[in-house]
């Protein structure tokens, strides 16, 4: 069996996300940290800024697994936004959590902006594909004018890699597209 991949965008959502929420009836009292929320899985609205595509199937129900064990101990990252809790880092917790059954998650909750917060922490995580990080990358160069020394020291690499990885961009979507599909038959026979 190979490692098939979880879309991010094809999922099913079964999150309303429409409800206007105070999150004030969401603090997680029984924690030290007042600013921990409980929030409910299906008032989050997704990010619209993700930067990830699709997520590791295999990887996504070890990670339920665990978190059905014992329960969702890292916070997600979300926002405040219209009146509405937007998802800013966590994807993967979130789904995961969506899998295990639960039904609120511990939330940390950000004044910062959605895409520059949820691009770094993908960056620096190092586990976007190359294409991802290189998009990533790109994005933060067009929306907030960071400079390629800056992305350096933000996501911790140094600049030559950062104008390797940029180089990508050069690449037709149709070769990118090529490559995904031979990756993914190359892991089927992995397995």
């Amino acid at each position: 069996m190979g490692n098939k991949n979880y879309s991010i965008k094809t999922s099913a959502k079964k999150r309303t996300a429409s409800k206007t929420v105070k999150l004030s009836q969401y603090i997680d009292l029984s924690r030290e940290d007042s600013n921990i929320y409980s929030i409910p899985l299906d008032i989050i609205k997704d990010n619209p800024y993700q930067p990830r595509k699709e997520l590791a199937e295999e990887s996504l129900k070890e990670l339920a697994e665990s978190i059905k064990r014992h329960g969702a101990i890292q916070p997600i990252v979300v926002r405040k936004d219209d009146n509405k809790v937007v998802l800013v880092s966590g994807e993967r917790r979130l789904r995961a959590s969506e899998l295990a059954g639960l039904e609120k998650i511990p939330a940390i909750l950000t004044q910062g902006n959605a895409l520059e917060i949820s691009l770094i922490e993908n960056l620096v995580r190092e586990d976007l594909d190359p294409f991802e990080e290189a998009d990533a990358l790109q994005t933060m160069i067009d929306e907030y004018e960071y400079t390629q020394d800056k992305l350096a020291k933000v996501v911790w690499k140094n600049r030559t890699s950062i104008t390797r990885t940029l180089s990508l961009n050069k690449i037709p979507q149709e070769l990118k597209e090529l490559q995904n599909k031979l990756t993914e038959i190359l892991d089927n026979f992995k397995d």
